[in-house]
């Protein structure tokens, strides 16, 4: 009888002790994605749109550059990732071939290039100048130097 008395609670210690360790060690397959997005200046890019990649499964997910730039992609899975960033007014940035191991926090800052401006010089290499007065209506005429 005294075996007993002792090993019930024993047992029910482990099954406790079990129950608070197994669960965490299913969350430590993920890992965290953050980075900053700015221009090459160094200003802040809000609203940019960031597309992680897992290259391994296919699996995509998006999120949105804060007001300060800032972006993150919690939980992600210990695998490899593309990274790729657009916004109104730069060209497509993107980085592949990134290891995001378990429980590590990878940095992924971006530094978008700003879109060539096509304009009437781009393509005659002339320059033109602003009608200063503009029309009736406020619209503004080009004309040759």
């Amino acid at each position: 009888m005294r075996i007993t008395g002792i090993v019930f609670p024993l047992a029910g210690l482990l099954l406790g002790l079990l129950s608070v360790v197994l669960p965490a060690t299913a969350q430590s397959i993920h890992g965290t994605i953050i980075g900053s997005v700015t221009d090459t200046t160094g200003a802040v890019v809000p609203g940019a749109t960031i597309i992680l990649t897992d290259t391994d499964k296919g699996v995509v997910r998006t999120t949105t550059a804060s007001a300060i730039g800032d972006y993150r992609f919690l939980d992600a899975q210990a695998d490899h990732y593309k990274v790729e960033v657009e916004a109104h007014g730069f060209e497509t940035w993107s980085t592949t071939g990134l290891q995001l191991n378990t429980l590590q926090t990878l940095r992924v800052d971006v530094k978008a290039p700003h879109r060539p401006c096509i304009g009437n010089r781009a393509r005659h290499g002339r320059k033109h100048r602003r009608d200063r007065d503009g029309d009736a209506n406020g619209h503004f005429h080009f004309r040759r130097r």
